[in-house]
């Protein structure tokens, strides 16, 4: 049977239902697509944030260790005890602050780092 053959009516409901099945198709690839986003968010909230977190915290404490190394080479006296035991305070932060950044590693290439 032709589409001619057909009366306005019946063509008009098949272009309605056409185009109803395309919102519908497209609705549910749309919801598909906003699950997967909604898993890819969550897993950039729960582990790579506190990740690059933990990796900013290191850093921070490692230039810290660096400048008060620089200290320690430069002063006498006193201060080299007060500074001494600021760098033993800080080697056991970065201990934690390691094995924090540890426990979130997740992709295979990072953990060979």
């Amino acid at each position: 049977m032709s589409i001619r053959n057909m009366s306005v009516s019946i063509r008009s409901a098949a272009g309605f239902g056409l185009i109803g099945l395309i919102v519908l198709v497209l609705g549910l690839f749309s919801l598909n697509q906003m699950a997967e986003m909604r898993e890819e968010s969550s897993q950039v909230d729960q582990n790579w944030l506190p990740s690059i977190v933990s990796l900013g915290d290191l850093n921070a404490s490692m230039l810290r260790i660096r400048a008060l190394t620089m200290r320690l080479m430069l002063v006498d006296g006193e201060a080299i005890s007060a500074t001494d035991q600021s760098l033993t305070k800080l080697v056991g932060e970065i201990g934690t602050l390691n094995s924090a950044y540890e426990k979130r590693i997740t992709i295979p290439e990072e953990k060979a780092a």
